[in-house]
């Protein structure tokens, strides 16, 4: 069941859901109370199981909302793809369901798009939807020495950034809200839908600025996340399919993106990370999960190994950057308490 206005948006709003009847009202009303007006709202559901599809029923006759109901789960990255398939908008924005946005999030995001060219994603400020006071992300940076771990920037470094920072910053998008050129999102093939869930975000990102292009987060358009919500699986199997997914979607994004040096030394180091991490909790809390799910992403990546090399073939024709040019700009180097903290938690 789908609309189409007759006005050409500026903005395509792509919200993908899964049980997510917790927040999808509170975040549609949001979208549709905000100032900026030139926008279309595209809901994509992953056949879910609650009471999301009744709720978006009540949208159905609205003009500025297509809704899209999978007949199964695709995963997030292929139902992104399909929202932007319909998308008419100059700019894509890919919205979280557990989100709220702020009445002017979107204008200052058409300011930056408008004047800077080369800006081809932008993530808003994310604050805690339960504290406004706190920075849910500010953006990912690479953790400096470990090159393929990400930093989600909070509320201390925000501080420390908004002293050298007016109201924008290099940074890679988390998917949460992430805002990009819709030529660009298409020129550097949309997001992987082998990934299906978890670093899609950053595999753009990685691919958008290796095309030449920058991703940047901005002070002026805030937006809050509750995060963590929307899906109905039992904590055991949650905790291994994110396990699986952050294990497999790591080392598929390197071996995509990075040149062979520092592939081989990302591979290395990650492979020691994960294993020191997840050999640690299975003795500590007897938990088997973290160790069987690196194994089995292991086996899945050299199962796909081809289509992996055939992927890095494909993205270097639009490549215009080394990555050792991203390294070096959107990398963060911290005491050893904060990588730990963050490894721990990885």
């Amino acid at each position: 069941m789908h609309n189409i206005t007759r006005k050409e948006p500026i903005f395509s709003i792509i919200i993908v859901t899964y049980n997510s009847e917790e927040f999808i009202r509170e975040c549609i009303n949001s979208i549709l109370n905000s100032k900026f007006k030139e926008i279309e709202v595209i809901i994509v559901d992953n056949a879910s199981s609650d009471n999301t599809p009744f709720i978006l029923n009540e949208y159905k006759n609205k003009q500025l909302i297509k809704i899209f109901l999978n007949n199964r789960n695709v995963g997030f990255a292929k139902a992104c793809n399909i929202g932007a398939m319909y998308a008419r908008g100059k700019y894509l924005v890919f919205l979280n369901p557990d989100t709220i946005v702020s009445p002017n999030w979107l204008s200052a995001i058409y300011k930056i798009f408008s004047e800077k060219n080369n800006i081809a994603i932008i993530q808003p400020l994310l604050l805690d939807y339960y504290d406004h006071r706190k920075v849910y992300s500010g953006g990912l940076l690479l953790l400096h020495p470990f090159v393929g771990f990400y930093w989600s920037l909070g509320n201390n470094d925000i501080k420390k950034i908004k002293e050298k920072s007016k109201n924008m910053y290099f940074a890679f998008a988390t998917g949460a809200a992430l805002c990009i050129r819709k030529d660009v999102f298409t020129k550097v093939g949309g997001f992987d839908d082998t990934f299906f869930l978890y670093f899609e975000e950053i595999d753009l990102n990685w691919r958008v600025w290796l095309a030449g292009y920058k991703s940047i987060c901005t002070f002026n358009s805030v937006v809050y996340h509750a995060g963590g919500k929307g899906a109905s699986l039992s904590s055991i199997a949650r905790k291994y399919l994110r396990a699986y997914f952050i294990h497999r979607n790591w080392f598929r994004h390197i071996i995509k993106n990075f040149t062979v040096k520092n592939l081989i030394k990302c591979l290395i180091i990650g492979l020691i990370l994960f294993l020191l991490r997840d050999v640690y909790i299975l003795f500590k809390n007897r938990e088997y999960i973290y160790l069987y799910s690196l194994i089995r992403s292991i086996f899945n990546n050299l199962k796909h190994i081809r289509l992996l090399i055939k992927a890095r073939r494909e993205y270097i024709k639009f490549k215009k950057i080394n990555e050792d040019v991203v390294i070096e700009k959107l990398s963060i180097r911290l005491s050893l308490n904060e990588i730990l903290s963050r490894l721990s938690s990885f």
